[in-house]
Parts: C-alpha cells; structure tokens; sequence
C-alpha cells in the first residue's frame, strides 16, 4: 500500500523551495474549499462524457487528504453498475486525466507515481531530471531504503551529483493534497 512506501521513505522527502512549476501552483491563493471541492470544480470544467464523469466523481470521493488515492482502479470498476459495461481501462484513463488536476501528483496510489507525475510537469530544462526521474521510476526501493552507494553505481553518478539529484526529488511535494488541510481547530466555548 502507499502508506508502507510513504512511511519508508518519509523522512527522505521534504517540501522546500525551487522553482518548478508545482511551487508556482502553491503559491497561487488556495480558496476555503477543501482538496475535493478543488478536483471537483476542476472536473466540472473538464470535457467529460457523462460516464467518465460518474466514474471520475467516484475517484475524486475516493481521494484522501493526502491527495491519495488509496483504493485499486480494480476496487472502483467492481463498484460501478455492471449494466453501465464499462471497461476497467476506462476507469484508468479518467484516473490519468485526474492525475493532471491541481495539485499535481494528486490522484496517485503510491509515493512513487505522485513524484513520477510530478516530475512529469518540470520544464525539461531542470537540471539532473533526467536522473531524477530514472531513479524514480527504477531505483525508488534504494532511495526509500537510503542505499546511496548503490543508487550512485546504478545511476553511474558521484556522491555530489547524486545529492543534486535527490534534492530535486526533496523539492517535490510528498502529500500533494496537504496544502488544503487547512481545518481550523475547534474550540469548546463553555456556556
């Protein structure tokens, strides 16, 4: 599951700043609404059919505060109404398409495929990408358990590059829906 993945590597990951697009996003004002009123607004405005709309509001109710989706593409196509004979496939397309909602990496069913998706978004020009992005995809398991030495002979880089490379992993957001739990705390007024 992808709190066994956050867990692991959770300490590894920190939220600082950069200039990628994602910090850009965070900057713009977020409304009092909260991360599913954001996705569903963002759907509203999307060019959905009426069946990848249902399908897209059960994803978007299945989301967490994290910005997780904690639940199979399998476990939601079982939930639909069979008379609907929609493909599982389907289910995952309207899930990429969720993916590129604000913020991004929202939608993603594992630490992995959230920073995977957010490196999509970087400008190409962003040095050690690239790297970042391969080790993401190939050497995720060495990062979360901190094997620097074999991450540097995998990815053929020195301690110093492979620093750089790991930083613009940091700069990434971890709990990409976190910027909307902003709940205000309750108090107890005595009467």
């Amino acid at each position: 599951s992808w709190e066994d993945v956050f867990d692991t590597g959770a300490t590894s990951y920190s939220a600082s700043d950069s200039d990628s697009t994602r910090d850009l996003l965070d900057r713009v004002t977020v409304s009092s609404g909260s991360l599913h009123d954001h996705l569903t607004w963002q759907m509203e405005l999307t060019n959905f059919s009426e069946t990848d709309e249902h399908i897209a509001r059960i994803i978007i109710d299945s989301i967490d505060d994290d910005g997780y989706l904690p639940v199979s593409t399998a476990d939601i196509h079982a939930s639909l109404d069979t008379r609907l004979e929609i493909e599982q496939d389907e289910v995952e397309a309207v899930l990429h398409r969720i993916q590129q909602f604000d913020p991004i990496g929202v939608g993603a069913r594992s630490l992995q495929e959230s920073l995977q998706i957010q490196l999509q978004h970087y400008d190409t020009n962003t040095p050690w990408l690239k790297e970042a992005r391969i080790l993401v995809r190939d050497y995720f398991n060495l990062l979360s358990n901190r094997d620097y030495t074999r991450l540097g002979r995998k990815l053929k880089l020195t301690t110093d590059d492979l620093q750089h490379v790991i930083h613009l992993i940091q700069s990434m957001n971890p709990r990409p829906g976190s910027r909307f739990n902003t709940s205000e705390p309750e108090y107890i007024v005595p009467d």
